[in-house]
């Protein structure tokens, strides 16, 4: 087959020009995703849960993100009731839910992880991690802890995957359930997303920046990361921002050699929970 090439004079290329002689164009898109633990606590008691919704409220009009990934998300266990707070995102224009609880907190509270979006959701899924642990200790009906996972559909061209973990803390005796958690989701990572292109995850994972064997260190040759620093740590504890018990614990993570750049990234100065809300806007597609 003959081929012909056809020279443009670097004045006159524009995008109507390159259409003109067959070259297609695929634009990137923007993508904007908030990873928040937004704790327990806030959830359980009235006048925290207001100033919560409050914060989601402020949140949304300075940063308008397109989609939300939330730790420490809590459900009522009656089949009745829902959670306030997926139920206030929806009103706000969140209309995709994925939630997907690890099992009981307290016996009228589960608690999960949640994916939430302005566009559709699709191959929504879980990571199994390793052992839950209730208020009271390892689970005794043997549920494993999840991670939540879905596809975000920008277009019928462009899909990015979504992953939000949250894994366990590093008390003493938990360091087992942290590292099989760890290991669980670096493989789940290893054996079905490397490769394809759009992997973003993030959340709580319960690790320094400074951790020897953490995630961000296993998994560098595959995916970059951003947390706090020093002057914006993403955890104080109780949320006292005065407190000098402070580290960098969240994280927000996606694939090299992929079509996603990071564009902006940032840690928001709210203290509404003992975790700082995370921003990251992308850019997500080939670039032309």
């Amino acid at each position: 087959m003959l081929e012909r090439c056809i020279e443009i004079p670097y004045a006159h290329v524009t995008a109507k020009a390159l259409i003109r002689f067959g070259v297609q164009l695929m634009a990137r898109m923007k993508f904007s995703i908030v990873y928040w633990n937004i704790w327990l606590d806030n959830q359980t008691h009235s006048t925290r849960a207001k100033a919560l919704l409050g914060a989601l409220d402020s949140l949304i009009k300075k940063y308008e993100p397109d989609c939300f990934g939330l730790s420490e998300v809590l459900m009522p266990s009656s089949a009745r009731s829902k959670s306030q707070i997926l139920t206030h995102l929806k009103k706000r224009g969140y209309t995709h839910v994925h939630y997907l609880a690890s099992g009981p907190w307290t016996q009228q509270w589960d608690i999960g992880d949640a994916i939430v979006s302005k566009y559709p959701l699709k191959k929504c899924g879980g990571i199994t991690l390793g052992d839950h642990y209730t208020v009271e200790g390892k689970d005794p009906s043997g549920q494993q802890a999840q991670a939540a996972e879905a596809d975000v559909v920008l277009s019928q061209e462009t899909t990015v995957r979504v992953i939000v973990a949250h894994l366990m803390n590093l008390r003493i005796h938990k360091l087992p359930t942290h590292f099989k958690h760890q290991k669980s989701l670096t493989g789940h990572y290893s054996a079905k997303l490397q490769g394809q292109t759009g992997v973003i995850a993030g959340g709580d994972f319960n690790e320094p920046t400074f951790m020897p064997f953490s995630f961000a260190r296993r998994n560098r040759r595959h995916l970059n990361v951003r947390t706090g620093s020093v002057h914006t740590p993403t955890w104080f504890k109780n949320a006292n921002k005065q407190s000098l018990l402070r580290a960098n614990p969240d994280k927000v993570f996606w694939s090299k050699n992929s079509d996603i750049q990071l564009d902006y990234f940032r840690v928001i100065a709210d203290c509404t929970s003992d975790h700082r809300p995370l921003y990251a806007r992308f850019l997500v597609g080939e670039s032309s």
